[in-house]
């Protein structure tokens, strides 16, 4: 019977992978003009890099200025693997809208780490760290201003969708502000940006996104409507930043699932019902976008067009919101520094051992089902000085979305290589079994700050952080 279930997945692994590759071969040929580049030229004589800004074990993210203009531009480069950034240069060439990030130029060769994509840079940063950067102000901090950051939005992903392509990660970390704004005035223009999980409406052979961000209908079997898994993110997205906080709180991916089984039966998601402190349009388009069956969710067209949007509102958010929302952040910045810390401490060689390593595993496929890696990794020589078969699998999926990427993959490569029982904050910084207030303080070389997001990690209030409560923590707050 197991022989029969492992033939079984076997064959529907190649049935996939085939097709995953018929697919990307055909859009590959489709728009590979897109994306065609002059061997003549060559990234280093036109450009210079500066500092870098982002990092993933897939590759980073660079300023950039061009040597002839002096211009800066953003540059994503892979480590190794140059199809990812190929692929995304080619969607990103199709779109060309106020509130998207512009294309600029591309390079290309067949060596590893060969590819560069380059872009438009965009000045004011993240907009979650512009918002809590600003001063309380309450003609400033209203309804007008969300709106227009949610206009924005929705125009930029409803074109996006015109185009038959879904973003397929909206999350506040792929929100950039293009100037910066000195909390006066207009505020600044939003630009989208991290094509990397986009792909046209007719790719259903994964589900995608950040645990928080998905819809309730992406935990169910394919095929997904990912055109109103991107809706379902920007109602969350409007919905953090009307409040300070996401609007269902659970400790971990179980309880998220759990969470949406609870909803159904409900139109929409519960907690919107006690919602009485916005304007009545602004209450409607979050009903819109957060409701529970994609077939009735609302189209970004439909929802563009109410009245809130082109009404002025004299609904102004407390100023609670705000520092919610801080709070909210300096976390995400702890997550993000802890999680980067962990890439980018893990040597070139052992990187790319276990890039290569994963793609052996993963046989062509960019992520795989938990399932697939506990049948496949059976036998497997790492070439690392340890077995595959010591690693947690469940605990490899540390942004809880029920599939192993090559990122998730490599980070739990790494902390196994220097602790036998998966601990990882024992490679962090050497800590035993814990993390106490004076370890996350020093790390944020602040008290109040540390403290703050401390209390968001310490979920049983036990004074001290276990690694089950950081790892869970992890899982909800995907890189």
């Amino acid at each position: 019977m197991f022989v029969f279930f492992c033939t079984d997945m076997i064959v529907r692994r190649l049935e996939k992978y085939f097709l995953k590759y018929a697919i990307n071969y055909i859009r590959y040929n489709q728009m590979s003009h897109f994306v065609q580049h002059n061997p003549e030229r060559h990234f280093e004589e036109e450009y210079d890099l500066l500092q870098k800004m982002s990092q993933g074990v897939f590759g980073s993210v660079y300023k950039a200025v061009k040597r002839d203009t002096h211009a800066v531009y953003a540059v994503k480069k892979p480590l190794d693997d140059n199809d990812s950034v190929i692929a995304e240069a080619n969607i990103l060439k199709q779109l060309q809208h106020p509130h998207i990030v512009r294309f600029v130029d591309f390079f290309h060769s067949d060596a590893p780490a060969s590819t560069f994509l380059v872009m438009e840079f965009c000045t004011g940063g993240e907009l979650y760290y512009v918002l809590t950067g600003m001063k309380y102000v309450p003609t400033v901090w209203s309804e007008n201003i969300i709106k227009k950051i949610a206009f924005e939005i929705m125009s930029a992903i409803d074109y996006c969708h015109s185009k038959g392509i879904a973003h397929g990660d909206l999350k506040p970390q792929n929100i950039m502000v293009k100037h910066k704004w000195a909390n006066m005035g207009e505020f600044p223009s939003i630009k989208i940006v991290d094509f990397g999980s986009a792909a046209p409406f007719d790719d259903n052979l994964a589900m995608k996104g950040s645990p928080y961000y998905m819809a309730p209908d992406l935990f169910h079997a394919a095929p997904y409507d990912y055109k109103k898994a991107d809706n379902w993110a920007i109602g969350i997205i409007l919905y953090e930043i009307l409040y300070g906080k996401k609007p269902f709180q659970v400790p971990n991916i179980q309880k998220l699932v759990l969470k949406f089984i609870s909803f159904q039966g409900h139109e929409y998601i519960p907690v919107l019902d006690e919602i009485k402190d916005v304007s009545p349009g602004c209450l409607t388009v979050l009903k819109g976008l957060l409701t529970m069956n994609p077939t009735d969710r609302s189209l970004l067209t439909d929802t563009m067009s109410n009245e809130w949007f082109t009404s002025v509102s004299e609904h102004v958010r407390p100023e609670y919101v705000l520092e919610r929302l801080k709070q909210y952040t300096n976390v995400e910045r702890f997550r993000r520094r802890f999680y980067h810390r962990l890439v980018h401490d893990l040597p070139d060689k052992q990187k790319q051992k276990t890039v290569q390593l994963f793609r052996t595993i993963a046989g062509g496929q960019k992520r795989l089902t938990i399932r697939e890696m506990h049948i496949f990794v059976c036998g497997i020589e790492t070439g690392l000085g340890i077995e595959i078969e010591d690693i947690p699998i469940l605990r490899v999926d540390l942004n809880g979305n029920h599939m192993i990427d090559v990122d998730e993959f490599s980070v739990a490569m790494l902390a196994s290589i220097f602790t036998s029982k998966f601990h990882l904050i024992d490679f962090y910084k050497g800590y035993s079994d814990v993390l106490t207030p004076e370890n996350v303080m020093a790390f944020f070389g602040g008290r109040e700050r540390g403290l703050k997001v401390f209390m968001q990690i310490d979920s049983d209030g036990s004074g001290v952080i276990s690694q089950d409560e950081f790892i869970q923590w992890l899982m909800l707050h995907s890189p």
